[in-house]
């Protein structure tokens, strides 16, 4: 009973947290899944001319020949895991068409906690609801990130 209680108060989480880190890093590593393709923005990237025009780290035009290559690929899903929060370009018309045509284009926003006063990030212009994700994770007692959310209620007013 004593032993119940003190794990019911959170006295032994940090050495089962210990244990629980010990037991992932003997886990033997799983092969790589040749069906997923990650295009990753490299610092030398951001000297690119389609890099010139940007604003985060991604620019309209570099996002618009990301999907024209992409595309005749075929592929299931396209996830930009990039923040995007400011509106497209005057030049990019064509590309946010696109981005709201594309069924499988989905991309990440960042809910807002004006509690702990991490402002909101909002989703990419014209992209409907039922294709925008989040990024947000939680962060264990230690500090050391372990889980991410796998869903989140809707917050009223919010835009993500």
């Amino acid at each position: 009973a004593c032993v119940l209680g003190i794990r019911y108060l959170g006295g032994l989480q940090p050495w089962e947290l210990q244990a629980f880190d010990q037991l992932l890093r003997l886990r033997s590593p799983e092969p790589t899944d040749r069906r997923l393709l990650i295009v990753t923005i490299a610092e030398e990237d951001l000297h690119l001319p389609e890099q010139a025009q940007r604003k985060g780290s991604l620019s309209d035009l570099a996002l618009a020949k990301l999907l024209q290559k992409l595309t005749p690929l075929k592929p299931r899903a396209i996830g930009l895991d990039v923040y995007h929060d400011f509106p497209f370009s005057p030049n990019s018309a064509q590309l946010a068409t696109d981005v709201k045509r594309h069924p499988n284009f989905f991309a990440i926003c960042k809910v807002g906690d004006p509690e702990a006063n991490y402002p909101e990030i909002a989703p990419l212009p014209n992209l409907p609801r039922d294709r925008q994700g989040f990024s947000d994770v939680v962060t264990d007692a230690d500090n050391v990130l372990r889980r991410h959310l796998l869903a989140m209620d809707r917050i009223p007013g919010s835009s993500c």
